[in-house]
């Protein structure tokens, strides 16, 4: 019996497979996911009551949108996060909560992905965007939030969130200063992420916003991204991310 299974000519083996759909499963996240988050781990599962969703694809600027909405809402808000799951939506929807879909161009993400854990080889990514992606297209009551608007105008996400959910969310007001708390949060629990869980979250690769190694890493990386197996799922990846993306700016 072979590992592997072949998706649009490019193959993905069958635990990745199966960690994608479990992923993608409401049923699983809280069966398998609720019972393992930890508090130094920046993972939550929406719940009945919670005050908001913020997630999408990894390397999308989760961690910065989290850490954003935290320092502007306080610490004490019950934000669902970084659980890198369709079924995050879909659970969301069905308890009312407000949801916001961060969302990155898949050609940086699954390249950032790679780079972030080299686990995440290139047929492994575009099948877990594509995935993700697709799925989410079958839902409607989110908004979403592109990566450049995250990264440089987060205040006007929130306040398009506000308009599509009726919430009154505190904006958050971009600018140098601001970033640069947000990323001293980041860093923050970072250290304390590595103190309590090990030092595979110091490592460089890892952290969640630009650095030159990262950058040299993906130079690296991009050869393998050029592979003729990956044509089909590029293809389907731009057009998810171009059908989604048709309703932020709607």
């Amino acid at each position: 019996m072979t590992d592997n299974h072949t998706t649009s000519g490019a193959k993905v083996p069958l635990r990745d497979l199966a960690r994608c759909h479990a992923l993608a499963s409401p049923t699983m996240l809280k069966l398998y996911w609720q019972p393992r988050e930890k508090p130094l781990k920046s993972l939550r599962v929406a719940r009945p009551g919670d005050d908001a969703v913020i997630d999408g694809f990894p390397r999308s600027s989760n961690t910065f949108a989290t850490h954003a909405f935290f320092l502007t809402q306080g610490d004490d808000v019950k934000l669902g996060n970084h659980v890198h799951s369709a079924g995050q939506f879909v659970l969301a929807q069905r308890y009312g909560v407000p949801a916001m879909l961060v969302l990155r161009d898949p050609v940086q993400a699954t390249l950032s992905l790679s780079v972030f854990d080299k686990r995440y080889t290139p047929p492994v990514a575009y099948y877990w965007y594509n995935l993700f992606h697709r799925k989410m297209l079958e839902l409607e009551d989110f908004i979403v939030a592109p990566f450049p608007e995250v990264t440089s105008d987060f205040g006007r996400t929130i306040e398009r969130m506000n308009e599509r959910f009726g919430t009154d969310f505190k904006p958050f007001h971009h600018s140098e200063e601001s970033s640069d708390a947000v990323f001293a949060r980041m860093a923050r629990e970072r250290e304390k992420r590595a103190d309590a869980l090990g030092e595979l979250y110091r490592n460089p690769m890892r952290v969640a916003q630009p650095t030159a190694d990262k950058d040299t890493q993906k130079q690296a990386m991009k050869a393998a991204f050029k592979d003729p197996a990956l044509d089909g799922p590029k293809a389907e990846a731009r057009e998810l991310f171009e059908a989604l993306m048709q309703r932020a700016e709607a």
